[in-house]
């Protein structure tokens, strides 16, 4: 018997089963079998809360946890089959993976959050604008032209805007959504299977169960905290097709805490993931509204990302910097220039900074000088993805140093979880703290182009947290007029 959960919770056509003539029950999508719907089926069935001898449940997932506090432990015994993207890749299941990180100017600290991820009105209002929109299509033109690709978006109207943007740049583009009648779907997702299109933008309804494998790109223009649904929507793009070498995938990495991005997928794929509201319609906007004070967007921070993990060190992504953890207390830091794909490399410890090359590299030299010089110091064991200390248990100094910062200290937190979540803190503290020391560093090369694109003069001694206080007053004045 082959059937869905939505059909069997209804009580009428649950009492046709006999539960005894089951001894199987697979479910698929198995992550969603914590919730009521499932539960319910599988008890009246006689899989829960402890099975009937004889009977074995198996479920199937590609993102096997939530975050919504309903543990799949209680409804799965153990893990007897495990792998990674990264595994089903190198043996041919998936085709190849590129992702490029593009950095925006867009800043989700203040947009509240729901059930684990973004409150949708307010994440809307916050990325869908027509600044944004065009740097999504700058970035498909320089890393994806000629793929045909499929976009996730926020909502209705941010799907409809995006496409409209891709349109008036001459791509062949439409979007879908759950609101539309069931015939038009079919016609657009035809169409785009055909190829008469080469970008699809879709409000969430391309996620479980859509299966195009000729899709080369995925465009991540909608920010995210659930690992859930940033995993779902990039295996959209990794099937394999005839002819297909890779997909790449977009993301437009906003500025925000504890967002999913492209670094979470580069790892062993053992990812926490969280669950998701189904997207609703967004606001309805004035155009003027949506143009309004708007800080003009370029790709000036584009950065490649190791999907496959191929190294055997681990990366830290930031916004325009990689960090190799090289030893207690130092790290290797690679920071890209402004100009081009240019990387400086130099280890940061306590007593300050040492160049590790006389120039600026191209990103793999630059990685390969970094990764070259922990293994010159016999410092594998400590930078390595499979580090002993990693999954050692916290020490009770960074609990009671988590405690003092106000953090949430998890049971089973791990050296290396810590150390991650220290370091975040105190970023965050750092970054309203007034008498904190970054702020008397001289403003960065960006944030001196930042003040000549908008008219505003650079005095001399200009700091990083002079340029913080100009922004602050910029948006607070409507961001049109700044008083220095």
């Amino acid at each position: 018997m082959v059937a869905s959960v939505q059909t069997l919770q209804h009580s009428h056509r649950l009492a046709r089963i006999d539960p005894t003539a089951l001894s199987l029950a697979i479910v698929d999508e198995s992550h969603h079998a914590a919730s009521r719907s499932y539960v319910h089926v599988l008890e009246a069935l006689g899989f829960l809360p402890t099975p009937d001898p004889g009977k074995l449940l198996v479920g199937i997932t590609a993102t096997p946890m939530r975050g919504d506090g309903a543990g799949l432990g209680r409804i799965f015994e153990a893990i007897t089959y495990r792998r990674s993207i990264q595994d089903l890749v190198r043996a041919g299941y998936l085709a190849d993976v590129r992702g490029v990180r593009v950095a925006t100017r867009v800043n989700l600290n203040g947009v509240r959050h729901n059930h684990g991820d973004f409150q949708l009105r307010d994440l809307s209002l916050a990325v869908d604008t027509p600044s944004r929109n065009q740097l999504v299509v700058d970035a498909y033109r320089q890393y994806g032209e000629g793929r045909k690709a499929v976009a996730f978006t926020v909502d209705i109207a941010h799907a409809q805007h995006l496409a409209e943007a891709f349109t008036d740049a001459g791509y062949r583009a439409d979007w879908i959504s759950g609101e539309l009648p069931l015939e038009e779907r079919r016609v657009r997702l035809a169409r785009f299977r055909r190829g008469d299109l080469d970008l699809l933008m879709n409000a969430q309804v391309l996620l479980e169960g859509y299966d195009d494998p000729s899709i080369e790109a995925v465009i991540m223009a909608r920010p995210t905290r659930s690992q859930t649904l940033f995993i779902q929507a990039v295996g959209r793009g990794l099937r394999p097709y005839p002819g297909k070498v890779d997909c790449l995938v977009l993301d437009m990495a906003d500025n925000g805490h504890d967002l999913v991005t492209l670094a979470g997928l580069a790892g062993d794929g053992d990812l926490p993931v969280r669950s998701a509201d189904r997207t609703a319609p967004g606001p309805a906007r004035e155009a003027e509204d949506a143009a309004a004070g708007e800080m003009p967007m370029a790709i000036t921070g584009a950065m490649p990302v190791d999907l496959l993990a191929r190294s055997q060190f681990v990366w830290r992504i930031e916004r325009y910097r990689m960090v190799l953890e090289a030893g207690p207390g130092q790290e290797i830091r690679l920071e890209q220039l402004d100009t081009d794909d240019r990387w400086t490399v130099a280890r940061v410890d306590r007593s300050g900074r040492e160049p590790l090359a006389d120039q600026p590299l191209p990103l793999a030299y630059a990685q390969g000088i970094a990764e070259d010089w922990v293994r010159s110091q016999n410092l594998e064991g400590y930078a390595a993805r499979d580090a002993r200390w990693r999954s050692r248990p916290a020490t009770d100094k960074q609990r009671t140093l988590l405690r003092e910062l106000g953090a949430v200290v998890p049971p089973d937190l791990t050296r290396e979880m810590a150390t991650g979540l220290i370091r975040e803190t105190l970023r965050q503290r750092a970054l309203t703290d007034p008498d904190a020391p970054w702020r008397r560093d001289p403003a960065s090369p960006r944030q001196v182009a930042w003040m000549t694109e908008h008219g505003i003069p650079v005095p001399p001694g200009f700091t990083k947290g002079d340029f913080q206080t100009v922004l602050d007053d910029w948006k607070r004045r409507g961001r049109t007029q700044v008083r220095i």
